[in-house]
């Protein structure tokens, strides 16, 4: 009998023993998130590996969510910015702004706009080589201005010249390399990009931190009203969390859009653009953005005042 009732133990144990390693057997999972442009590609990555029980497994996943990266932004900021310069005439501008879009992302619609615009300026009369014809900014100091004389295209850019469509006497100031120098505060710039009209420039932090990008646009437009025209584009651009404020005594306003953060400062008739994407939500780097739009600022005055 004692020999039974111990059989019967032990298969009770084995049972029991089998069991809990069935529930504890280890199942490998991985959670976390996962952030996906809404063109295809993986903008960041937060995953995580772990080994639970097999029955927890379905507590772990991994989210996706989708946004619009900060160089798709800036490509559609600049078809809207092209579609803008088509409507208004100026047509090989849009030329300029396209034909770069096209080149780093060939969408439909960028091909589209592009092709448009020369058949547009090809309509107006004017050749689409840029060596001897007159410059879209040039045509539109030769109507009013009262000179008697247009702008040639191999001339400086529009904000380097007094806009005669106005007939004010607004202050304007020329576009040069030393806005956007090699380091912005502690960030160290990548390939200048100069072309009629603005100056781009994307700046890396140092180290690894809460800002991943920042990239820097000036615009040097014709007059303060194209100016506000662009500013307001801006609001437009980065509807969230909008706040308008001064940055050195100057109008400016601080959006987000999806992972991004922007920042536009008006300087009578050049616009600064900062454009931003963090570790974490954009208001995040709200300070960081207001600090190089200060510093943007403090660089202007000292150039232009030399």
């Amino acid at each position: 009998m004692p020999i039974k009732s111990w059989l019967k133990n032990k298969k009770l144990v084995f049972l029991l023993v089998l069991v809990l390693l069935v529930a504890l057997f280890p199942w490998r999972v991985q959670s976390g998130e996962e952030t996906w442009c809404r063109f295809g590609h993986l903008v960041e990555r937060d995953v995580s590996t772990k080994w639970v029980p097999w029955w927890l497994s379905f507590r772990y996943q991994i989210t996706k969510k989708n946004v619009v990266c900060p160089e798709h932004l800036q490509a559609q900021r600049l078809l809207l910015e092209a579609e803008k310069e088509i409507e208004a005439g100026n047509y090989r501008r849009a030329i300029n702004i396209l034909q770069e879009l096209v080149k780093n992302f060939p969408t439909p619609e960028a091909k589209e706009a592009l092709a448009r615009a020369k058949k547009a300026l090809e309509e107006s009369g004017e050749s689409t080589s840029s060596g001897g014809t007159t410059s879209s900014s040039g045509k539109t100091s030769g109507k009013t201005g009262g000179s008697g004389s247009s702008t040639g295209a191999g001339s400086s850019s529009g904000a380097g010249s007094s806009s005669g469509s106005s007939g004010s006497s607004e202050p304007t100031h020329p576009l040069k390399e030393a806005l956007l120098p090699d380091v912005l505060l502690y960030y160290k710039g990548g390939s200048l990009l100069e072309e009629e009209g603005y100056l781009s420039r994307a700046y890396l932090p140092p180290v690894e931190g809460e800002v991943q990008t920042m990239a820097v646009t000036i615009y040097g437009l014709g007059s303060s009203s194209e100016a506000q025209d662009r500013f307001e584009l801006g609001k437009n651009l980065f509807p969230d969390n909008g706040e308008s404020l001064k940055i050195g005594g100057k109008q400016a306003y601080f959006g987000t859009f999806n992972v991004s953060a922007g920042l536009y400062v008006r300087y009578d008739n050049v616009v600064f653009e900062v454009i931003s994407k963090g570790r974490g939500e954009p208001v995040e780097i709200e300070s960081y953005v207001k600090e190089v739009g200060e510093e943007l600022i403090k660089i202007a005055q000292e150039t232009w005042s030399d």
